[in-house]
């Protein structure tokens, strides 16, 4: 009978150990889900600022080449 109790004493803390585990590995698998999801955040926003960036870049461009072909029609 008391080796029954102990048994039972036992497992519900070994039982309760395993939950306070199960509670501390959800938590940081939530923090790392939301520093995951923040540095997507960030990478999206560098990119669509890249992507900004690049359109600008390839209209200075276009500027340019037909600066250069307009100048080159009034050279000819």
């Amino acid at each position: 009978q008391e080796t029954n109790l102990q048994l039972i004493k036992t497992l519900e803390n070994n039982l309760t150990k395993s939950d306070t585990e199960n509670h501390q590995l959800k938590i940081n698998q939530n923090e790392k889900v939301k520093r995951l999801e923040d540095e997507n955040h960030k990478v999206k926003y560098e990119n669509d600022s890249l992507e900004k960036e690049l359109s600008r870049v390839k209209e200075q461009l276009r500027q340019c080449q037909e600066l250069c072909t307009n100048k080159d029609i009034q050279h000819k």
